[in-house]
């Protein structure tokens, strides 16, 4: 093989020092006194090809003082290569936090979340067991005119929390509120139960549930209950118009999927069982949505009910939204709340830009100190019970109520995943034992 001329080893030095340049700025200081090296060596070159000496000794100088530059070249280019790798592969664990934190895998395509031990990768499965519930109420005045009613379906493992919010405004919107609730959990129980024994190992395997025929039926019984209430019909008449109104939401829990179903405002919230690891920097995470798309329009620069339940009231009126919700059947799982709009309703939440021309959508106190709360319940001690969920609320309801940050009269329900309750639990274990 030819021996590279002094031309080509210098051209390869060069290349090597470019690519150092490219590659790294920290090490320019040392790029730059290899610059003046190898500068220093060509001007050698040329005072020695000027002074006439031996051309065999000077390519023999030349050669060897290249060499011996090009092997400290080599050299820097091996520092440079493992500095890099080092600098990379810290940063990629840095990026990996969460993988360690939350032990799953993400590149696993298999499952969207599987344990990082390929051996133990089975999907956590509990179709079996019912999710954990629990609902409350308060208020600051003296007639709370919210209302809720629940259920538990045991041959369906099937768990219904209805809501609603009496309107203010409205004459007896209290009794509403009672009344929708209680005829709506009996309406979708008696559906659920009526429908037979079903498979929910397949989330294709579905209980057809008609809201739009529930809706109707508990309109016609707030119909027939002001009715046989008020017997003579000059009362009849003398009723304000939307006597008695109320929103009505509806969650309904199942092993296999979430279904919803409403008329009015307030909210319907879908967390992430990971809805927790977040830093304390970010206040609300990402992995909690509000899927309640309020029934309001703004009239005098405020929110206006343009559906809900009320005497007397069209089908147009009562019309329900239908949601329905494919549960993720494995860690981490899923977490639903349901609230009126003493905890949040985005009509409440009004867009706004700075001067920048930014959009800011703001939350509420009211929400953002229920995300603690169910943030520190999920992290602590307590058992992950229906009682202590409830415990839990009603500390909720209480602290906001005495530090006067509720506003309204205030209801919320929450649903957590079998999956869920079980992904906590493994964490609190993994950090005591840590």
């Amino acid at each position: 093989m030819a021996r590279p001329t002094i031309q080509q080893q210098l051209d390869g030095l060069q290349q090597q020092l470019n690519s150092l340049v490219n590659n790294n700025d920290s090490l320019q200081n040392k790029v730059d006194s290899l610059q003046q090296a190898m500068n220093d060596t060509i001007a050698s070159l040329q005072n020695m090809i000027l002074n006439g000496q031996n051309a065999e000794a000077q390519s023999k100088s030349l050669n060897d003082g290249i060499s011996g530059w090009l092997m400290i070249g080599i050299l820097l280019c091996f520092a440079l290569f493992g500095w890099m790798f080092m600098h990379f592969r810290k940063k990629k664990e840095k990026s990996m936090l969460n993988k360690k934190d939350f032990e799953v895998n993400y590149e696993d395509d298999n499952s969207s979340f599987s344990s990082t031990n390929k051996q133990e990768m089975l999907p956590l499965k509990v179709a079996a067991s019912p999710c954990i519930a629990a609902v409350t109420t308060d208020t600051l005045k003296s007639k709370n005119q919210d209302s809720y009613c629940e259920a538990f379906i045991e041959k369906h493992n099937a768990r219904i929390i209805a809501i609603a919010d009496g309107v203010g405004s409205s004459f007896n919107a209290e009794k509403g509120s009672r009344l929708v609730t209680s005829k709506a959990v009996e309406l979708v129980k008696d559906a659920i139960e009526n429908h037979g024994t079903v498979n929910f190992n397949s989330v294709f395997d579905k209980i057809q549930i008609d809201f739009d025929d529930i809706f109707n039926q508990v309109q016609a019984e707030l119909d027939a209950e002001v009715e046989r209430e008020y017997t003579d019909e000059h009362q009849l008449a003398e009723l304000s118009p939307a006597s008695y109104g109320t929103t009505l939401i509806i969650g309904i829990d199942l092993p296999d999927r979430f279904i919803a179903a409403y008329v009015g405002n307030g909210s319907i919230w879908h967390f992430s069982g990971l809805f927790n690891t977040f830093p304390s920097v970010v206040c609300l995470p990402w992995n909690a949505v509000n899927l309640l798309t309020p029934d309001t329009i703004m009239t005098g620069g405020k929110e206006a009910l343009y559906k809900i339940f009320f005497y007397k009231g069209e089908k147009k009126h009562h019309k329900p939204t239908v949601l329905q919700i494919s549960k993720l059947n494995e860690t981490p799982g899923d977490i639903f709340i349901l609230t009126t709009d003493g905890v949040y309703s985005s009509d409440h939440a009004i867009a706004a830009k700075d001067e920048e021309g930014e959009i800011w959508i703001p939350s509420t106190t009211q929400f953002g100190l229920l995300h603690d709360a169910l943030k520190a319940y999920v992290e602590g001690n307590e058992e992950i019970t229906d009682e202590t969920l409830k415990q839990m609320l009603v500390r909720y309801l209480a602290h906001i109520k005495e530090t006067k940050i509720m506003d309204d009269d205030t209801t919320l329900g929450v649903f957590i995943s079998a999956e869920a309750k079980m992904h906590f639990i493994d964490k609190r274990k993994k950090n005591e034992t840590n």
